[in-house]
């Protein structure tokens, strides 16, 4: 079993940018629970995003995020894939920054976009152009992104060679 990493690792990135899916791997690897902040939204509020979205719009839900992102900072440490607008926040960016190291999982838009279940994004629904929605998307969220203490990119890497490179750069700084 590994030795527990005392603080929290937060994954940011893009939708698509695999924080979701390198997740686990990486919270098994540090010995840390896994946490996607965006199920702990849904089981709070009993509703599935694109329902919270589609019901009470987006601004809702960005407080809803930065509440459940407050008391998981307040929490023990744990490995978090963050929502892809999370970081829109400089509350949020602040308290992911005092809480643990941010990570940013980089992929390009082709990554992003071949990867991406367009029909369950909430801010894509709609949209005469989901590919200019996606760069406008990711130009406004990217600031946010390149705050991120480390960055890995996952264009073409598996899990366990995105989970090794992040390993390399997280030991000597978090431990």
């Amino acid at each position: 079993m590994p030795t527990p990493i005392p603080r929290s690792l937060f994954l940011t990135g893009f939708m698509g940018s695999g924080k979701s899916t390198v997740g686990p791997a990486l919270a098994r690897a540090v010995g840390l629970p896994f946490v996607d902040l965006d199920h702990k939204i849904e089981q709070g509020a009993h509703q599935s995003i694109p329902l919270i979205f589609e019901a009470h719009g987006e601004a809702y839900f960005r407080q809803l995020e930065t509440s459940v992102l407050t008391a998981q900072c307040a929490g023990p440490a744990a490995v978090v894939a963050l929502g892809g607008g999370t970081l829109l926040s400089t509350e949020n960016r602040a308290q992911v920054h005092k809480a643990g190291q941010l990570i940013y999982l980089e992929a390009s838009l082709e990554t992003i976009w071949a990867r991406m279940d367009k029909q369950s994004r909430p801010l894509l629904r709609g949209k005469p152009e989901p590919d200019a929605s996606v760069q406008a998307l990711f130009a406004a969220r990217e600031p946010g992104y390149r705050s991120a203490e480390l960055r890995v990119s996952t264009d073409g890497q598996s899990v366990e060679a995105i989970v090794d490179a992040i390993l390399k750069e997280i030991s000597p700084c978090v431990a």
